[in-house]
């Protein structure tokens, strides 16, 4: 399971690979971003309503390392940013792709992040915070 966070500003992506997602997970993210973002200003971090997100453990060190988490409504995963960037992923990665090995798309998943500079075109148009409502 991954964890995935995108920077709206210069699209600075980071992820991480965990056994499972649990408030331990989550926790250890948050220190990972606090850890790419050394400099104290406050992150905005959109998560959706999943258990291990809420829990108190999660919240707590989120306030201790200046990290606001907004929860997305029920249902709305389109106003999440890195929801957009996984489904990039999974037509670049998964679409029409068979792996024989799993040992084989972990390397094509790795290889992905690792030379994701070279969709940064693609991913300004969908990676934005350019919402509207619609039917409104």
């Amino acid at each position: 399971m991954s964890s995935g966070a995108i920077s709206i500003d210069d699209l600075d992506i980071v992820t991480r690979s965990y056994d499972t997602i649990n408030q331990i997970s989550v926790c250890n993210f948050l220190k990972v971003l606090r850890e790419r973002n050394p400099n104290g200003e406050k992150i905005y971090f959109i998560l959706d309503r999943g258990p291990s997100n809420k829990a108190l453990s999660v919240r707590e060190l989120a306030k201790k390392l200046n990290i606001e988490i907004v929860f997305l409504p029920a249902y709305s995963p389109n106003l999440n940013p890195i929801e957009r960037l996984w489904k990039f992923f999974k037509k670049k990665v998964l679409y029409n792709q068979y792996y024989e090995k799993f040992k084989d798309f972990k390397l094509i998943c790795a290889s992905f992040f690792r030379g994701i500079r070279k969709y940064e075109l693609e991913l300004a148009t969908l990676i934005t915070d350019n919402f509207s409502a619609v039917g409104t």
